[in-house]
């Protein structure tokens, strides 16, 4: 006999019953009759069922589900009901019962982008990223009413519009009123309601192309099951409401959205990237290679030439450490931190591209279109509730994965602010319009920016050049300076490597010998999904290691004050815990279960580059880490210095302009400066007009700037 699953069946309450009662998902195990029994004795009223097992059990009952969800379902809550009162004795609690759709392997699967008219009132399974969710409000299912007249109760059950339905007149036969009923709050009956927007994961998301979001709305038991942010897989039923004209009139044009049956967090074991045992075996052999961290990193952008620390750093952001819970104290964050900063043309772009398409699970954005809503959360007001809604932001999206921010310094002020606590404390909290929220943004920041003056200047601190402050630059664990500097054989090598890749048939692709060393890119990929789930532990000799490492960069300076002061800090203990975190990340680099001396010491000379970019003095020599926490340089200082001593040698002379040799001598003796970098200091002042030659061989002090500070250069 041939059953046609598309006709629905006779008598689909007994149907669900016997389906309760009978499924066995082991042998002599009866799933839903004992959970069934179970929620009879604690009192429950709500169970949840496989869309698989109706599916394996009774084809054409499941078939009925998948297209008549909502009459199904009510078959399905009496079937539950009934089973409920013979497990309790014959009483049934006086409540309202559920019957919640799950699926495993995604059964009904629909992509937010594929969701079309033919879906309408079907029963879908669609997965996503939380980005909006409501606050919760009351909705009203059943409005009693109330005569203003003669005071008659009416009772009117609301179905689900966006308008209540009133009664038209009075039920009384004696009262002819027809208007200004009231609602009486206290007789009729309410839900829990909660307005929630899902987006297609960025993973997912063709280049180009804009992500397609949809409304859902969660009652009763399902509100604030998940927070914006959240990866979810939901199944529901696709539903539509009439939009209306400024006037009121409803026009042909309907606004969808979910009717949300059941909603869960989804892990990678849903979707996105499946790692085979092949798969895995390949991983291995490759990590068995020497040096494969230089190969990893050199795989990651071949595209670009050179640029090899920067591409080494983008690869141990990706990797990333061991985030640490410790009881009893706040949590040690594992994500990496790491900033480009350079001239303009250098690669740095390219680079955070490449790196964005290499974590599916990450979020590029720019920091000229992030505001404060757009990078960490931000509230809005919800067009059909008329409250306020919570919004995540790009670090809130890329929870879990990293976040990757071009044009880093082009980001407002007050939007700055608000991305202090996600880089250390990684979650994001708000407080506004009376919404109090934490969110977890535990993610890695990959971020590029460029000077302020279009060129890097090394007179100037990273802070003044970037234009960002200190207290967002020290929580970096990598800062690289990355200049334009002519030099005839790079130059030369640079200029073949690109016109070689214009030559080839591609326009993209190396030549087959160099393609032959590097990783394949979706290989990769797969590599670094599979390698960021390891905890390498720290080996006594990888911390000794990293201990002197820290000692020798802290003792460099012993015998080098800042103006005859305290010794200028080279680092800060802060810095030990980026160091351990470089080390994990290029301990993962190697699937190593161990971080050894070997990869410590290869890590930290990443850590020296960055040290020397950004904290050495271009006048002393010395590192300082002042240049990034405070912002302020000893080159600076020293010009200060030196402005002050020409205003005393000037008050002291009876002219006007003193000796430029001489002036130059004192100075060498005074600061402890070469001449080279004295003249030098002396050409900044006059190209700020500070100071003028009033004849060769001498200097004098301008009389419109005598009593100005010096701000530093313009351009």
């Amino acid at each position: 006999m041939v059953i046609d699953v598309n006709l629905p069946p006779d008598n689909p309450d007994q149907n669900f019953e016997t389906f309760f009662k009978e499924y066995e998902d082991e042998p002599n195990h009866f799933k839903y009759r004992e959970a069934i029994q179970d929620a009879a004795m604690v009192g429950d009223n709500t169970i949840y069922i496989l869309f698989e097992d109706l599916l394996s059990f009774d084809p054409p009952l499941a078939e009925f589900l998948r297209n008549e969800p909502e009459i199904a379902l009510r078959y399905a809550v009496d079937a539950f009901k009934e089973l409920i009162r013979t497990y309790s004795g014959g009483s049934l609690p006086d409540m309202e019962y559920f019957v919640r759709v799950t699926t495993q392997n995604a059964s009904n699967e629909v992509t937010l982008r594929g969701l079309r008219s033919v879906n309408i009132d079907k029963l879908i399974y669609v997965y996503g990223i939380l980005i909006r969710a409501s606050q919760i409000i009351p909705q009203i299912t059943v409005a009693t009413f109330q005569c203003p007249v003669c005071q008659t109760q009416i009772e009117i059950p609301q179905i689900e519009t966006k308008t209540l339905i009133k009664p038209r007149r009075c039920t009384n036969p004696s009262c002819k009123n027809k208007k200004n009923f009231m609602v009486v709050s206290k007789d009729s009956e309410f839900i829990d309601w909660q307005s929630i927007k899902i987006q297609e994961l960025p993973e997912e998301l063709k280049p180009g192309r804009v992500p397609y979001s949809v409304k859902a709305i969660l009652t009763h038991d399902l509100v604030d099951k998940a927070r914006p942010g959240d990866r979810v897989k939901i199944t529901g039923i696709y539903k539509i409401y009439p939009n209306e004209t400024s006037r009121g009139k409803i026009t042909t044009l309907f606004t969808p959205f979910i009717k949300v049956l059941s909603i869960e967090g989804r892990t990678d074991e849903d979707g996105g990237i499946e790692i085979s045992e092949e798969d895995k075996r390949e991983i291995r052999r490759w990590a068995q290679k020497k040096d494969i961290q230089e190969t990893i990193a050199k795989s990651l952008a071949p595209g670009i030439y050179g640029k090899d620390h920067l591409k080494m750093a983008a690869a141990i952001a990706l990797f990333g450490g061991v985030r640490k819970e410790h009881p009893n104290q706040s949590p040690l964050r594992g994500d990496i931190h790491v900033l480009f900063v350079g001239d303009p043309g250098t690669g740095k772009s390219q680079i955070l591209k490449q790196s964005a398409k290499a974590v599916p699970q990450s979020v590029f954005t720019s920091g000229r279109g992030s505001s404060a809503a757009g990078l960490t959360a931000g509230i809005v007001k919800e067009s059909d509730s008329g409250g306020m809604s919570l919004e995540a932001g790009a670090l809130v999206l890329a929870d879990g994965g990293i976040a990757i921010i071009d044009e880093f310094d082009k980001m407002n002020k007050k939007d700055r602010a608000s991305i202090h606590e996600a880089m250390e404390q990684q979650t994001v909290s708000i407080a506004k319009a009376g919404i109090i929220a934490t969110l977890r943004a535990q993610t890695s920041i990959l971020a590029a920016a460029n000077p302020q003056w279009g060129r890097y200047d090394e007179e100037r601190s990273p802070t003044e050049n970037i234009n960002l402050p200190p207290t967002i630059l020290s929580r970096f664990d990598l800062i690289f300076v990355v200049k334009d500097v002519p030099n005839h054989q790079e130059d030369e090598e640079l200029a073949k490597f690109i016109l070689h890749k214009h030559a080839s048939e591609s326009g993209e692709k190396l030549t087959a010998d160099s393609q032959k060393s590097l990783i394949p890119f979706e290989l990769l990929i797969k590599y670094i999904k599979f390698a960021r789930t390891l905890k390498p532990k720290l080996t006594p000799e990888a911390i000794e290691e990293i201990k002197q490492f820290y000692i020798d960069i802290r003792s460099k300076n012993k015998n080098l004050r800042v103006d005859g002061g305290d010794v200028a800090v080279p680092i800060v203990a802060r810095s030990l815990e980026g160091f351990v975190r470089l080390s994990e990340a290029y301990s993962k680099m190697a699937l190593s279960s161990y971080v050894t001396r070997e990869y410590a010491k290869k890590a930290l000379k990443l850590a020296e580059i960055s040290i020397n970019d950004v904290s050495k003095d271009p006048i002393t020599g010395q590192l300082n880490v002042d240049r990034i926490f405070a912002g302020v340089t000893t080159a600076k200082k020293k010009i200060f210095q030196m402005l002050d001593a020409l205003k005393e040698k000037i008050k002291q002379s009876s002219t006007k302009a003193i000796n430029e040799a001489n002036f130059i001598s004192d100075m060498e003796l005074e600061m402890e400066l070469d001449k080279s970098k004295i003249e030098k200091m002396l050409k900044n002042l006059h190209s700020e007009g500070l100071i003028y030659k009033p004849r060769v061989g001498f200097i004098a002090l301008s009389d419109r700037n005598k009593d100005k500070k010096y701000k530093g250069k313009k351009r």
